[in-house]
């Protein structure tokens, strides 16, 4: 974060242009203009990295089909997923 504050610091001074200043940073100007508007939209928390995994998981089973799984591993542990999946059907 402490390279994203420098240069918002540096756009806002306002001496160099954008493009140079990515140059400077060694990033692309999407990714400058990306940092300068979330600082805009959100301020300096805007800037915190943001994580990468995703909001939902469509194909997680539920706790209690989890559990029952795993103590199906437990019990029988040379079964595959392939005979684990016909039980489950």
């Amino acid at each position: 974060m402490d390279e994203k504050v420098k240069f918002i610091a540096a756009v806002c001074d306002g001496s160099v242009s954008i493009t140079s200043l990515c140059e400077t940073f060694g990033i692309s100007r999407k990714t400058g203009y990306k940092w300068l508007n979330r600082y805009r939209q959100e301020g300096p928390n805007g800037l915190l990295d943001r994580s990468k995994s995703p909001h939902t998981n469509p194909n997680r089973v539920s706790f209690a089909e989890e559990r029952f799984i795993l103590a199906l591993r437990k019990r029988h542990p040379t079964w595959g997923p392939k005979k684990l999946l016909v039980i489950l059907e």
